[in-house]
């Protein structure tokens, strides 16, 4: 009987780790805002997604009329969601020859373009010295 109540008292303990340890993740501060903010997915219409003087004219329309909207302070775009780009973007590093032929060989990183007010909208600090203005 003892032990069975010393396993129960572990597991309970344990459990309570748990919910602490869940509750401490869910409140890590990211450095980006979440509060006040809406994001939303809005995909370039079929008629213009080749052409990219017509999709920035597109994404320049939808930010004057989201600007224009009482209550709104600030408003950009971006390509994914905040801090999930949208896909790895194969490269090739200047200088170098290319590592392959195929480009689906080539060494990937994250890729995410922004309009020039992503970082004021999603309260992101740029620090001193950084290469971010």
């Amino acid at each position: 009987m003892i032990g069975e109540l010393a396993l129960a008292l572990s597991i309970v303990a344990g459990a309570g780790l748990a919910l602490h340890s869940f509750a401490n993740l869910i409140n890590v501060d990211m450095g980006v805002r979440t509060d006040h903010v809406l994001t939303f997915y809005l995909r370039v219409p079929k008629a213009q997604e080749k052409e990219p003087v017509k999709i920035a004219a597109y994404y320049r329309q939808i930010l004057t009329g989201i600007q224009a909207v009482a209550g709104v302070s600030s408003a950009s775009a971006q390509t994914g969601t905040p801090l999930f780009p949208p896909g790895m973007t194969p490269f090739a590093v200047a200088g170098k020859s290319a590592p392959d032929s195929d480009s689906l060989k080539w060494p990937k990183a994250g890729f995410g373009a922004v309009t020039p007010d992503f970082f004021k909208t999603f309260g992101i600090q740029n620090y001193a010295g950084s290469r971010l203005h």
